[in-house]
This record gives structure tokens, C-alpha cells and sequence, in this order.
């Protein structure tokens, strides 16, 4: 291997590395901070991206809701999903406040509907599971 493709190659590496590093570490949700976490659940949610939506709450809210639509008896996650967006309604959040208190974090939202209607100061907790803000039960 030449000098010149040496140093083509290590540049290379150089420029790739941080892209892909930067790729793996935001979509696994580590650098996040819980208001994103919270919009994003909205925002997946009125799109009926349902899976998406899913691994934004905690493990337990995850297994009480898991089958299709509905599990065990009581709603599954497009319930939830329902509850927070009036039905895919949802025209815009509006994040108010974010609060982080070590593992716990508070994030108040406006949610405004399609009806004209909005929701004013809706509270989402979150807390880090495995280092990852989740949304705990509404």
C-alpha cells in the first residue's frame, strides 16, 4: 500500500467514523432529552407509527400493552396513543417546560387539536431506563 493511499484511507476513517458513531448514539435515544422523548411519542403517535411509539415507554407500559391492538383485555398501545392525540387529531405540541431531577423528568406540553380545541399544561413523567428517557404511564 502506497504512502498516498495510506493517507487517503486514513482520512476516510477519520471523516466516516464520526458520522456513524453520531448515527448509532441518537437513534439508540442516549443523547435525547426528555422533551424530544415526549414529542416525539405525540408526533408518532397522531401518525399511527404505533411500534415507534412503543419504544418510547417504559418496559412495564410496553408489556401491559403488547399484542395489536389489544392486549389482555384493556387497550393496547394505539389506546394510549389515542388518549394523548384525541383520536390522530393532533395538529401541534407546543413543549412548555422541561424539569430533570436526576433519573426523573417532568415535561409539561399544549397540545392543540384539529377541533380547535387545546389541552393546556399536559404533564408527561419520564424517568431513564437503562439510560434512555421512557415515558411512564399517562
Amino acid at each position: 500500500m502506497t504512502r498516498q493511499s495510506k493517507q487517503r484511507m486514513t482520512k476516510t476513517y477519520l471523516c466516516v467514523f464520526p458520522v456513524l458513531f453520531g448515527l448509532t448514539a441518537t437513534g439508540c435515544g442516549h443523547f435525547k432529552r426528555p422533551s424530544t422523548v415526549v414529542h416525539s411519542v405525540y408526533l408518532d403517535c397522531n401518525n399511527g407509527e404505533y411500534p415507534k411509539a412503543r419504544h418510547l415507554f417504559v418496559q412495564d407500559l410496553r408489556e401491559m400493552t403488547d399484542g395489536a391492538l389489544e392486549a389482555n383485555g384493556k387497550g393496547g398501545i394505539k389506546s394510549v396513543c389515542d388518549r394523548l392525540t384525541n383520536s390522530s387529531s393532533l395538529t401541534n405540541v407546543d413543549i412548555v417546560s422541561e424539569t430533570i431531577e436526576g433519573d426523573r423528568a417532568t415535561v409539561i406540553v399544549d397540545a392543540h387539536f384539529v377541533s380547535g380545541e387545546t389541552h393546556y399544561g399536559e404533564r408527561s413523567t419520564l424517568v431513564r431506563e437503562d439510560g434512555v428517557w421512557k415515558l411512564t404511564p399517562p
